[in-house]
């Protein structure tokens, strides 16, 4: 009797039949939308049917329908949710009780406040639902600040307090701000850099200037210098790219430099080009690398000159890539580098020089193009081409070049049917290179 209520309530004809079998067969990117409009164009008598799909199907549908009802938002949806907070594991739970609370029922949410706190609830469970108890999801709960707080304190597994701090820091609750500023000053703490890191993202100064100190001093480990780099970027004012530029220029840490280069470019600081300048010829291929995309990030017409000297860089790659910034700035004096690496050995290069090339719409990176369709590889060959063709369209905007009329083809295996052919098209163009 059950099953033929169900089928009677859904039918693949209908809109929600569809839809709920384009849900079944959906992957995770395109799941979202389905869940919207499934959820949009049911009616209560579908409940049933959901909550059926849910209780067999796989994690990750479960949470779909969850989600579904969620959309869907009536008062029966909400009873069915209650129905389901404490089934399966906490990452449902946790989904379930975010939509109680966008219908308007908090009690989902205090929840998992009690059970987040509670010494029974095992790691994998905290991890599970502490990002659902962040204020983006759950509001500026006191309880759940206090709550995460609490755990922050007793519990000693690092990857759930980074997690913790970054939920906590969402809430800015006055209370919870003490508990990190607290564990920032202890020396001690294995998260000290990750609350540093928090604080500075609430804006916090006194933080800043602890994060400036450290990093004066050389004393930033390796594993937590992303997190306070990254919230120096996000937070940081103009005023601390002198302390920052000193910074680069003393330290010896490998690691600590290449942070400060990426935070000076990421921030916009042109007097910083000098300094990445002198690194971009350092001996050591990382720093150098990281100045040159510092360099890069930068560059600018004022800065042409200094690109220039960097064509002569021992490193194929590098020189590649100044030559480009310099087509990027409308500047030709890389062309006779990218022509010379079309002759390389490495097939790698001479990729990198093509694609380089094709980023220019000039003339005179017709003839390189036109060297490197004769290249060995076939796949070069197609790049270069379709370079060749977009530069030729934009240099004669009221015409259109069709290669295979005159007889070349890239992917051809024929080397000599495609020289006869290039022979024609180099002469097409030696006639209409001045028009």
């Amino acid at each position: 009797m059950v099953a033929v209520l169900l089928v009677l309530a859904l039918s693949p004809q209908d809109d929600v039949g569809k839809l709920l079998v384009e849900l079944r067969k959906a992957n995770p990117a395109t799941r979202v939308s389905i869940e919207i409009r499934l959820g949009n164009a049911a009616e209560d008598r579908h409940i049933p049917v959901f909550l059926r799909e849910l209780a067999r199907g796989p994690g990750d549908i479960r949470i779909s329908f969850v989600r579904v009802l969620r959309t869907h938002g009536t008062k029966k949806s909400l009873a069915a949710l209650r129905s389901l907070q404490s089934l399966h594991h906490w990452a449902f739970r946790g989904e379930v009780s975010y939509a109680r609370k966008i219908l308007g029922d908090l009690e989902g949410m205090d929840y998992l406040v009690t059970n987040f706190a509670s010494p029974r609830l095992k790691l994998k469970d905290r991890l599970a639902i502490v990002h659902y108890l962040s204020a983006s999801y759950c509001g500026k709960s006191g309880k759940a600040a206090k709550s995460l707080c609490i755990v922050l304190g007793s519990d000693k597994d690092t990857d759930l307090r980074k997690r913790i701090l970054t939920a906590l820091v969402t809430h800015k609750d006055p209370d919870s701000l003490s508990v990190i500023r607290a564990i920032m000053e202890d020396p001690a703490d294995a998260v000290r850099f990750e609350a540093m890191a928090a604080m500075i993202s609430t804006g916090d100064q006194s933080a800043m200037e602890a994060a400036l100190a450290l990093i004066e001093e050389g004393s930033v480990p390796v594993q937590a210098c992303f997190a306070l780099f990254q919230a120096i970027q996000k937070r940081g004012s103009k005023s601390i790219l002198p302390r920052l530029r000193s910074a680069l220029e003393k330290s010896g840490d490998l690691n600590l430099r290449m942070r400060i280069i990426e935070t000076l470019s990421k921030m916009g600081d042109r007097k910083a080009l000098k300094i990445f300048q002198e690194l971009a010829g350092s001996e050591n291929a990382a720093l150098a690398r990281a100045a040159l995309d510092g360099i890069l990030a930068l560059a600018g017409w004022s800065n042409v000159p200094g690109l220039v000297k960097l064509l002569g860089n021992k490193d194929a790659q590098t020189r590649i890539r100044v030559a480009k910034a310099l087509l990027a700035l409308d500047d030709i004096s890389g062309l006779p580098v990218l022509r010379g690496e079309l002759s390389s050995d490495n097939a790698t290069i001479r990729r990198e020089a093509v694609m380089a090339l094709g980023t220019c719409r000039r003339g005179e990176v017709v003839d390189l193009l036109l060297i490197a369709m004769e290249d060995p590889d076939a796949s070069i060959r197609t790049t270069a081409a379709s370079s060749f063709r977009a530069t030729l369209e934009a240099l004669h905007p009221y015409r259109r070049f069709n290669l295979g009329r005159m007889g070349y083809r890239a992917a051809s295996p024929d080397e000599d049917s495609r020289k006869a052919a290039l022979e024609k098209i180099r002469a097409w163009w030696r006639e209409n290179r001045s028009k």
